[in-house]
């Protein structure tokens, strides 16, 4: 791809003016006025009927269910005197060797065996085995709060007890040694017993499937004033209405209004949910926004923008398109651009002639 690209594109030069022209309606300013409206400033659903409550049930019951349980023992493998954190490391990886190799191991024979065959001068170990009754994630006893190494990490060991690793093969699955933070104890655990979790009834699931019903209708409530209004906007400009006149219903409907002037496009697109703009989803959304502005006719809005908590509405009074005032980054602009087009032109050749397209870069 990189030597096609480099055969094709050797010394070809592109239309200088068109490129600044394509430049500067990419880098314009824009005026207009921007309405922010809240979730919370749209009309509250009504409650949904029991009925409705179980309908939302029967369709979504996957979603509902009891917590897994597991049982275990753990085998706490403890550092004597003499013992380093090498050392411990390396008795507790052959003791967890020894386990896992062993059908429904003896976990005390195993460990005692080790201790009786070990070379003492490495220093020696002790033992306890913790019994764990079943429990789930967030009941389970106090030895599971125990924090240990997972490389540059610390984390429970509850972390690693409710790990699908430690049950891929069933019942009897020994876990991998770990030492706590200070190197002075190895932990490995085996599961005894697993409970999966199971769809729960829906006299325990009504409350949490009537929240999320409920949730799902705030949304799609909002999500509908917020078009409406959007659409209001819209007809109240085609009717022959300044901008500035036709935001005033936003204003009523309780958006938060500003006018803006000779603003760079990003910034405007920029306008999301706080926290949205650090996020994959928000750099996306952003992404999308600019372009739309970038295609709005002058006295028009941009289609609306849904972000989280927030739906946005921009109408574009002008555009302003200046000469760079930095010739050298002007030009490296124009430079991308060129590279950019030519990349697309050849994706494009390749698509057509059933050739495989190199993803983009």
């Amino acid at each position: 791809w990189d030597t096609l690209y480099s055969i094709i594109t050797a010394d070809m030069e592109g239309n200088t003016t068109a490129e600044k022209k394509i430049d500067q309606a990419i880098n314009q300013n824009i005026s207009g006025y921007c309405a922010t409206f809240p979730m919370s400033a749209a009309p509250t659903p009504e409650a949904p009927t029991a009925d409705a409550v179980k309908a939302y049930w029967e369709q979504t019951k996957e979603n509902y269910k009891s917590e897994e349980k597991r049982a275990f023992t753990v085998v706490q493998i403890i550092a004597g005197e003499g013992m380093n954190g090498n050392d411990l490391n390396n008795r507790a990886a052959e003791i967890q060797e020894a386990l896992s190799t062993a059908t429904n191991a003896d976990v005390e024979g195993v460990i005692t065996n080790n201790i009786a065959n070990a070379d003492s001068s490495a220093g020696t170990i002790d033992y306890k085995l913790i019994a764990c009754e079943e429990c789930t994630a967030d009941t389970c006893p106090e030895i599971l709060n125990t924090l240990i190494k997972a490389g540059s990490m610390e984390a429970p060991l509850s972390k690693l007890a409710f790990s699908k690793d430690l049950t891929a093969t069933g019942v009897g699955r020994i876990s991998q040694h770990y030492l706590d933070a200070e190197g002075r104890n190895a932990y490995i655990i085996r599961a005894e017993s697993i409970t999966p979790a199971t769809p729960l009834p829906y006299e325990q699931a009504e409350a949490a499937a009537r929240a999320a019903l409920e949730e799902g209708l705030k949304v799609d409530l909002f999500y509908k004033t917020a078009d409406e209004l959007h659409k209001s906007i819209s007809e109240a400009l085609i009717a022959g209405k300044d901008m500035k006149t036709a935001f005033e219903a936003a204003t009523t409907a309780g958006a938060e209004v500003t006018e803006f002037s000779d603003s760079p496009i990003s910034e405007i697109a920029g306008k999301q949910e706080p926290g949205m703009e650090l996020s994959e989803a928000g750099a996306n959304q952003q992404r999308l926004h600019e372009s739309s502005l970038r295609r709005t006719a002058i006295n028009t809005l941009a289609p609306l923008v849904k972000s989280g908590q927030q739906a946005v509405i921009t109408g574009i009074t002008k555009r302003t398109t200046t000469e760079a005032n930095d010739a050298t980054n002007h030009n490296l602009r124009v430079m991308q651009l060129r590279d950019e087009l030519m990349k697309e032109w050849l994706r494009a050749a390749y698509g057509r002639y059933k050739v495989f397209a190199p993803k983009a870069e």
